[in-house]
């Protein structure tokens, strides 16, 4: 007659208090990498100031952008769409605005 050993439920490991701050330490790192990835290559929140973009876009309202459109070479730019750029000349500020001519539109009272 087969004797059948009794399964003994694993040992339940415990982690030492520095291997469990080295795993939130590499969670926090891998967080902080993936957040840097898409703030610089796919969305980037902005704040508006002014209200030239009124009624589309208040005043201190906030929104995301889509760099990865801007990227992209399938990009194309219509009239009445929104366009985010840097002040040419202060390059710690950015533009909001949308677009009203493309190239070869002739743009009156200019």
């Amino acid at each position: 007659m087969d004797t059948v050993d009794p399964v003994e439920p694993p040992l339940s490991r415990k982690r030492s208090p520095l291997g469990a701050m080295l795993y939130w330490a590499r969670d926090l790192l891998l967080s902080v990498v993936i957040a840097i990835i898409v703030i610089l290559f796919l969305y980037q929140p902005v704040k508006v100031e002014g209200t030239s973009m009124m009624p589309a876009l208040d005043d201190q309202e906030r929104i995301f952008i889509n760099k990865f459109v801007y990227r992209s070479t399938l990009a194309r730019f219509e009239r009445g769409d929104m366009v985010v750029f840097w002040f040419p000349g202060d390059q710690s500020k950015s533009y909001i605005k949308r677009v009203i001519g493309t190239p070869g539109d002739i743009v009156p009272g200019g």
